[in-house]
């Protein structure tokens, strides 16, 4: 099937270009992204905020493997780096024609893509993340396979975690074994489809949901997804404290806009593969309030024993989902045990807050 057409929209929209893409069923606004003409097979994107040691390992990585130089380039976007991100790219830009820098100021990620999608040569739009490493011969195998295979549109990669565990319990491990979770650690996009669908939407100015946006903008135009599982990154595990889960909390917010963007898909490709816990954890904690209203309007104990036996399940379940795999320190438990009393309400209370934020998107 085609790509829907895109037209102008003359409204307002937080950013400073707009397009409209209309099908037969859904309506949404992009931004407008101008790029060079194409002259090379693959661009690799790599945004950068604050990774500057990781970020080296990364490039070394690639720059270090064997493949046509004349085929393929590597575009860094500093996005408002205030660590040694810019004297540590330069380095490596005098030894290495192929890799390009840019600096903005912190606009997110989905931003810092953009901005190296504009000044991207290649056919295919390849995006990795600054914290994981390549191993050899993974340039050459994606130009290979979209050789092979020239009616991909969207290749997602494999995201392989090296070690084992057990870890530190607040550690954030990124995997993706299978396909379909469109992480933006390791897919590509065929330059032409990237485009037409308008890229990132930059109102995700954080790292959530804005890579799940974008491939669901691509189901919609009916993009063609293929997962190839030996096309593989390392995602080395980042140690994290207790304040990772204020911060996974904030990700509530962007809930409501990939609602609105996208209500079909929202449920069809997202909450069928969340943790099996997830189910139980909204049912538990947020029925709590609806219990107690019911037991101190009628009086009947039955709501009241039920809120809390459906609390204490969900709070048990959390904390075993946060354990798995996880070494068993006493202090970490101990803050777990007491942020997650209140955590599950700060998410709602986002998600309550980018529902009205993101009300009139249409």
């Amino acid at each position: 099937k085609k790509i829907p057409s895109i037209k102008r929209f003359p409204g307002k929209y937080p950013l400073s270009d707009k397009k409209i893409i209309k099908t037969t069923n859904k309506t949404f606004f992009v931004p407008v992204l101008p790029s060079k003409p194409a002259s090379k097979k693959l661009s690799i994107i790599i945004p950068a905020y604050n990774h500057a040691n990781h970020l080296k390992t990364m490039l070394e990585s690639l720059l270090s493997q064997k493949y046509d130089r004349k085929q393929a380039e590597i575009i860094v976007v500093d996005d408002g780096s205030t660590d040694n991100t810019e004297s540590t790219v330069k380095k490596l830009v005098k030894q290495h024609k192929e890799l390009k820098y840019i600096k903005q100021k912190n606009s997110g990620p989905g931003a810092a893509r953009n901005t190296g999608t504009k000044a991207a040569c290649g056919e295919i739009l390849g995006f990795l993340d600054s914290d994981i490493v390549v191993p050899g011969g993974f340039i050459d195998n994606v130009i290979k396979y979209f050789k092979k295979y020239p009616k991909t549109d969207v290749l997602e990669g494999a995201v392989i975690c090296p070690d084992k565990g057990p870890f530190p319990l607040f550690t954030h491990i990124t995997q993706n074994t299978s396909g379909g979770r469109y992480i933006t650690c390791n897919i590509f996009y065929k330059r032409e489809l990237f485009h037409k669908i308008g890229g990132f939407d930059e109102r995700f100015n954080m790292a959530n949901r804005e890579d799940t946006d974008l491939a669901f903008s691509a189901i919609t135009a009916d993009a063609k997804f293929k997962f190839a599982p030996e096309i593989k990154v390392l995602h080395p595990p980042r140690k994290n404290s207790y304040k990772s889960l204020f911060k996974n909390a904030k990700f509530g917010f962007f809930e409501p806009l990939l609602f609105k963007k996208h209500p079909s898909l929202f449920f069809k490709k997202l909450f069928w593969r969340e943790e099996w816990f997830f189910p139980i954890y909204y049912l538990g904690y947020y029925t709590l309030p609806v219990f107690l209203v019911l037991y101190f309007v009628s009086g009947f104990s039955f709501w009241l024993f039920a809120g809390i036996f459906l609390y204490a399940s969900s709070f048990a379940v959390t904390l075993f989902s946060l354990l798995r795999k996880k070494k068993f320190e006493f202090k970490p438990f101990l803050q777990a045990f007491f942020l997650m009393l209140f955590i599950p309400y700060l998410r709602l209370f986002r998600i309550i807050t980018g529902f009205f934020r993101f009300r009139n998107i249409h």
